[in-house]
């Protein structure tokens, strides 16, 4: 009896370019509402660690690439935000492509984490917006 010819499988896809894709073709309503929803779910990103703290530099630094953010996390969960730009200054993330941003990751972590304060204080919180 002849061998059945296997039909070659195409590879599946990874479930990170399945979003991201995904994401690519729905609208921003959409695509704030996803992240509305992950802010409702308690996770841990299974590739952080605790008690070690992720610095990034900043875009206007000046060329002094030790001034930034840095995010840290201890053992019982609880996050830190420290900034090393010196009193009175801020640490400046800008918008890829066109505003010379180098750092897309983290300014769009900071666009989660704006929404993440702004629906905190509107369930509760008595602190005012800046700006």
């Amino acid at each position: 009896m002849a061998k059945k010819k296997e039909i070659p499988q195409k590879k599946e896809e990874s479930t990170f370019n399945l979003l991201k894709k995904w994401l690519n073709a729905i609208s921003q309503e959409d695509i704030t509402d996803c992240m509305r929803a992950l802010l409702e779910i308690p996770f841990w990103p299974t590739c952080l660690k605790v008690n070690e703290g992720y610095f990034r530099s900043h875009d206007d630094n000046g060329g002094n690439k030790e001034e930034g953010i840095t995010v840290y996390f201890t053992c019982d969960g609880d996050a830190f935000v420290k900034t090393d730009v010196g009193p009175m200054k801020t640490a400046r993330f800008r918008m890829p492509i066109f505003g010379g941003g180098n750092s897309p990751r983290v300014r769009a972590a900071l666009l989660i984490l704006a929404l993440a304060i702004k629906e905190d204080n509107e369930k509760g919180g008595n602190i005012e917006p800046v700006g």
